[in-house]
């Protein structure tokens, strides 16, 4: 399997502020990453990085090529969408669509009409300006699963809809879309994607914390509910965090024996939100789980 995305002491600097602080990442090709970090942890700028937005420093390859070697020209072969919407205020739905023919080779227009209707927007001739924050990210989203790219990069794709629309996009997006493309998805809300993705990448300061395969990182960290007379036992073990649960407690430990766990209490689902607050609470300087 070949390499969709490979970096090795990225750094991206703005003034005193290390956005980028050596990021060494390598992502095959068809994975799912989840790319998580507090607020200003370097996410957008490694995402516009990949796209070739950014110029920053140190080893880069997008689908075997430096994006850093075509300035000005964006890469057919992927399509970036961030998390506040760059379409012109003056523009009406229909000139979003020729513009989108012209400058991606791509775009399948019918098939973005098509994403549009099914999102409510079936009047082309609606100005964008005066249209809310929900219709503009549903108008960006059809616009995306329009575009037959082979990785796709996507900042918060999903801001500013609402529950319904935004299970719509998951569902549309995996079972016409994301098979056999690359994707890396930065987002707030990680139980969105929670069973979908592949890969697990922490950044914090900058620097990459933490980088896991999803069927390793479910193996290590497990859930235990814990009756009242073993808490202080549980609470010695460390826990990662500890929630409540019907009356009694679940606590989330990382790497215990299945022996310990099962004398604990009854194992239960582990949140997977847990883990990524666990993760972002001790991250790990070495770029591998703690």
């Amino acid at each position: 399997m070949n390499d969709a995305l490979h970096t090795a002491a990225l750094r991206k600097d703005y003034g005193p502020l290390h956005a980028l602080d050596g990021i060494d990442l390598t992502v095959p090709e068809g994975a799912f990453l989840l790319l998580v970090g507090r607020n200003g942890a370097g996410k957008t700028t490694l995402l516009r990085a990949l796209a070739g937005l950014v110029r920053a420093h140190g080893t880069l390859l997008v689908l075997g090529e430096d994006p850093r070697r075509r300035p000005g020209r964006p890469n057919p072969r992927l399509v970036y969408r961030s998390e506040r919407s760059t379409l012109p205020a003056r523009f009406r739905v229909r000139d979003v669509l020729d513009l989108y023919t012209r400058i991606h080779p791509r775009f399948d227009r019918a098939r973005a009409e098509q994403h549009l209707k099914q999102a409510g927007v079936t009047a082309l001739d609606l100005r964008l300006g005066p249209l809310s924050q929900g219709t503009l990210a549903r108008i960006e989203a059809a616009l995306l699963l329009a575009v037959d790219a082979e990785l796709v990069l996507l900042d918060e794709p999903l801001a500013g809809l609402d529950p319904v629309y935004r299970d719509l996009f998951w569902r549309e997006f995996l079972v016409t879309y994301a098979e056999g493309r690359t994707v890396v998805v930065v987002t707030h809300r990680p139980e969105d994607v929670a069973g979908l993705f592949t890969h697990l990448a922490v950044l914090d300061s900058g620097r990459l914390v933490a980088f896991e395969e999803a069927d390793r990182l479910r193996c290590r960290y497990r859930s235990v509910l814990v009756p009242p007379e073993r808490a202080a036992e549980a609470r010695a073990l460390q826990p990662l965090a500890v929630r409540p649960h019907w009356g009694r407690d679940a606590f989330l430990f990382r790497d215990l024996p299945e022996e310990t766990l099962a004398r604990l209490g009854e194992g239960v689902p582990t949140e997977f939100p847990d883990v990524v607050r666990a993760l972002l609470s001790s991250p790990s300087p070495t770029g591998v789980l703690p």
